[in-house]
């Protein structure tokens, strides 16, 4: 497959390779707004740094926007293996399709195939600003040319591109039975081909409406694999709560109930007497089979918003996280294949709400903390977060071989006059003046000197999981937690798990089969010391019954792990 990857001279911004970052957690910057970047042409600025993205293989990458002689172009900039940052895509002429624009969103394999959505000119047909999707120097999907699978079709749009990885591209996008003509049809797609995975029509295993040909949300995920994929589908129905939670063409279910707006929250999942979902946001699946989701539901404004983890809301707003109270909407948040989630959320703090970073549940960073943007691992005081900025400028590495996340995002600094200490010793160069019109995050202007301004910069920061998280359970002395067994055992169709506390903690009680594949999470939150029974009711995280056969209990907890075996009959 050809690819076009821009090999540059060392960075001479955060010099700080992703491997050798200091464990110590702190955000370095790798790149910011008015830098030279590196690998383009001399004098091209970074005008805005958009949606973050992270591999499966320890890499990370941006798109940024660039200016400077005349001409303004996207790229893709990072590096697939956690290194220096370099250019992996620029805007450029393919046979006769030439490219003007990225959409910030897209996605690079492990092998550093990048999948990105770009706006097209045919300089053969003539046509202007055709929508399109692309794995490198390859069109997955382009406007006006015929849809492979549905002959008499065509291809309207694709966004939101994505790659496995190995290497197999996905997006969200529409095609029209009237070449040029409007969407007709909407779809989740994938591989070469652009196969639809899902799309309007079909029928979701469920509920008996079809899917609605406008409905498919942006807001999916595909596993590392893209073995499962989760997101918000709608169907047609004359209710107007009709939008559902689906893994694999599968409504979600939690304790036997499908996951749709104007359904009840069960008690199982968190949900409070009456509690409805309302609405759904940003989700995550693993290739074993784990997910996550947020959103809101029906309930008073100031406890609606929440994070949802393999069927049980873990964090909702009003809760204490680390020390602080959560308020508002969940800006952003992400999910690993190790089943660790990222999100930004507003804070209660003294001087009035504020954005926050968190890693599971733990609060990483806020508005008001510094940062370090000259790679030696220590953070200025001169240089403060202002802002956490773009939709989804968020991402989060798979757990590395030290159990180390890397959380990538970007963020407005403040400093002084626009300049700060970069590798190499260069100072930062203001970008010019460009607004929302022209295509921008927010508008940039030169400062004075000796005034404060802010800046926008791409951030790495690592994270050592074994300090946070339920999945790093230190072990105790064994009365700090008792795992009591099931009964009854053997079971059908349901059976009562045992267990004990000898302090309030954090737990976790999840089903394993025999291969290691998690098959359902019992109880997950906080609980006080003393007795407890959970109740496995045989069905998985989707909601199905359970084969039948030997399952694992594993007890999680922060004073230690403990396991136990079941049978489930049919």
């Amino acid at each position: 497959m050809p690819r076009l990857i821009m090999t540059i001279v060392a960075i001479t911004t955060a010099s700080v390779l992703v491997t050798g970052v200091a464990q110590a957690q702190v955000a370095t910057a790798l790149v910011r707004e008015g830098q030279q970047l590196p690998g383009a042409p001399d004098g091209h600025l970074v005008d805005s740094i958009n949606t973050a993205a992270v591999n499966h293989a320890g890499g990370y990458a941006f798109t940024i926007n660039t200016s400077g002689d005349g001409s303004t172009l996207s790229r893709v900039w990072g590096d697939p293996a956690g290194g220096e940052g370099l250019v992996l895509r620029t805007e450029t002429t393919i046979d006769v399709l030439q490219q003007n624009s990225f959409e910030s969103f897209f996605g690079f394999s492990n092998d550093g195939y990048v999948a990105y959505s770009a706006s097209c000119d045919n300089l053969d047909s003539g046509s202007e600003g055709l929508d399109s999707v692309w794995l490198d120097d390859t069109w997955i999907c382009l406007e006006e040319e015929p849809y492979p699978h549905q002959a008499g079709w065509w291809w309207r749009f694709g966004s939101r591109p994505g790659v496995t990885a190995d290497g197999s591209p996905y997006f969200v996008g529409g095609i029209t039975d009237i070449q040029g003509g409007s969407t007709q049809n909407r779809g989740l797609f994938f591989g070469l081909t652009g196969t639809p995975l899902l799309i309007g029509g079909d029928i979701l295993d469920g509920v008996d409406d079809p899917v609605s040909a406008s409905s498919i949300s942006f807001d999916f995920r595909l596993s590392a694999l893209g073995t499962h994929y989760i997101g918000e589908v709608s169907t047609v129905s004359p209710a107007s709560n009709d939008a559902h939670m689906v893994i694999d063409g599968a409504v979600i279910q939690v304790d036997g109930q499908n996951v749709t707006e104007g359904m009840s929250v069960p008690t199982i999942a968190g949900g409070l007497p009456g509690e409805v979902w309302q609405n759904f946001d940003y989700t995550g699946v693993t290739e074993d089979g784990r997910y996550m989701f947020t959103g809101d539901t029906d309930a008073a404004s100031n406890v609606n918003e929440f994070v949802l983890v393999d069927g049980a809301i873990l964090h909702r707003e009003g809760d204490t996280i680390d020390g602080f109270v959560v308020t508002g909407s969940i800006e952003r948040a992400y999910f690993n294949e190790d089943g660790d989630y990222a999100m930004v959320w507003q804070v209660v703090a003294d001087a009035g709400d504020r954005e926050a970073l968190f890693f599971n549940d733990r609060l990483m960073l806020m508005e008001g903390d510094a940062v370090d943007t000259d790679g030696d691992g220590i953070a200025e005081p001169e240089a403060v977060i202002t802002d956490f900025t773009g939709i989804a400028a968020l991402a989060i590495s798979d757990r590395g071989a030290d159990d180390v996340v890397h959380m990538v995002f970007t963020a407005d600094v403040e400093v002084t006059d626009g300049r700060l200490p970069v590798g190499g010793g260069d100072e930062i160069v203001a970008a010019p003046a460009m607004g929302e019109e022209s295509g921008y995050d927010e508008a940039t202007s030169a400062p004075r000197a000796g005034q404060r301004t802010e800046v926008e910069m791409g951030f790495i920061m690592p994270t050592a999981t074994g300090t946070v998280g339920i999945g790093d359970a230190q072990q105790m002395p064994e009365s700090a937690v008792q795992l009591r067994g099931a009964y009854p055992n053997p079971f059908n169709p349901r059976t009562n798990i045992l267990f004990t506390l000898a302090r309030g903690q954090r737990v976790q009680l999840a089903i394993f089969d025999l291969t290691g594949r998690r098959v359902a999470v019992v109880a997950s939150g906080d609980f006080a010391a003393g007795e407890h029974t959970a109740t496995w009711n045989g069905k998985d995280l989707t909601g199905r019954d359970a084969a039948a056969g030997t399952y694992l209990i594993r007890l999680t907890a922060e004073a230690g792990e403990r396991s136990d075996k079941m049978v489930l009959v049919r």
